[in-house]
């Protein structure tokens, strides 16, 4: 009798040793993602037990949609991208669509988290950000322990946004040495033949 043990890791050890970190990495940048959008709707919640505070339900309705939307589809979108792109080793077009993919759904990621790191109160106060700080600081006693609320919630994005900066440098060395740009301009080139004809 024999029996599998559980595998608790990502799906990052199953790839090539060498992708292993830059995929861990990507993993981890989505945790702490994950983190971000469930802990904003928490700070919110409080603040909506505490009196409003500037928010309101319409605010927290927002944010949890957000959570359940930002999490999962992050996940799918360029976490999951980013792994089967680089699970392809060989150039060529299924490659340079896999890295197209993750890169497209990973610039809306770097702007979302810009945007919650920030929380401009543009389009509502969803966001628990950097302008939530100077709002709730300083106003009683509850506001500052939703001001601290709000400042794990910054530092959160914060270290977001930086692990995403470095997992997209990285994903955008791996693309161009596995030959992603040179199989752009062959598809390029390919095109432009076409249309001259």
């Amino acid at each position: 009798h024999t029996s599998t043990p559980f595998n608790s890791t990502p799906d990052a050890f199953q790839l090539h040793p060498d992708i292993n970190l830059k995929v861990l990495r990507a993993y981890r940048a989505w945790l702490v993602a994950a983190f971000g959008y469930l802990w904003n709707v928490l700070v919110l919640t409080f603040a909506l037990i505490g009196g409003g505070y500037g928010y309101t339900f319409g605010d927290w309705f927002f944010a949890v949609v957000f959570a359940l939307g930002g999490v999962p589809i992050s996940f799918w979108a360029w976490y999951r991208g980013l792994y089967f792109a680089s699970q392809k080793t060989q150039p060529g077009f299924f490659q340079t669509a896999a890295y197209a993919r993750f890169f497209l759904n990973f610039l809306a990621h770097v702007g979302m988290a810009c945007w919650m790191l920030v929380g401009v109160p543009v389009v509502g106060d969803m966001c628990a950000g950097i302008f939530s700080l100077f709002e709730l600081f300083g106003s009683d006693n509850y506001g500052d322990f939703l001001g601290v609320m709000a400042l794990v919630n910054v530092v959160a994005w914060g270290a977001c946004l930086g692990l995403s900066l470095r997992v997209g440098r990285e994903a955008l060395e791996r693309f161009k040495e596995g030959g992603g740009v040179a199989e752009l301009r062959r598809g390029r080139d390919a095109g432009v033949a076409l249309a001259s004809r």
